[in-house]
């Protein structure tokens, strides 16, 4: 049975885990926009590889703003689920899509990569657009 020192000492440490994780979704979403700004810039218009990063870079910002989410509802006891009907189903639509296409986004990129590197002039018109 916990007594009131360990209470105390849990309440510490949930208090640090909550602030690490809007630390984490902070510097997250500034490293996702400023990546997608480098890859949205004239040098890069030309890679494939560059699309795929764009996607994947969307993705993952929809992700931390579903942590946020998270973090909004278990620590500040307020839920976005309850604004609107819409904006509960929308959440919950982009929360269970990000999760999963970002696996598939990985699995595309690593199959363009593989596909280049084993016939590089059979399809050279892919890299050229």
């Amino acid at each position: 049975m916990l007594d009131y020192e360990d209470l105390n000492l849990y309440d510490r440490i949930a208090y640090v885990i909550s602030c690490f994780s809007v630390i984490v979704i902070f510097i997250g979403m500034c490293g996702n926009l400023a990546s997608f700004g480098v890859f949205c810039r004239k040098k890069f218009e030309n890679i494939p590889f560059s699309f795929y990063m764009k996607v994947k870079l969307i993705d993952d910002i929809f992700m931390l703003l579903n942590e946020l989410n998270y973090f909004s509802q278990f620590v500040l006891d307020w839920s976005i689920f309850t604004v609107t009907e819409f904006l509960c189903k929308s959440i919950w639509y982009l929360s269970y899509s990000c999760f999963s296409s970002s696996f598939w986004i990985l699995a595309l990129i690593g199959f363009d990569c593989m596909i280049k590197l084993a016939y590089p002039t059979k399809l050279s018109f892919i890299n050229k657009r």
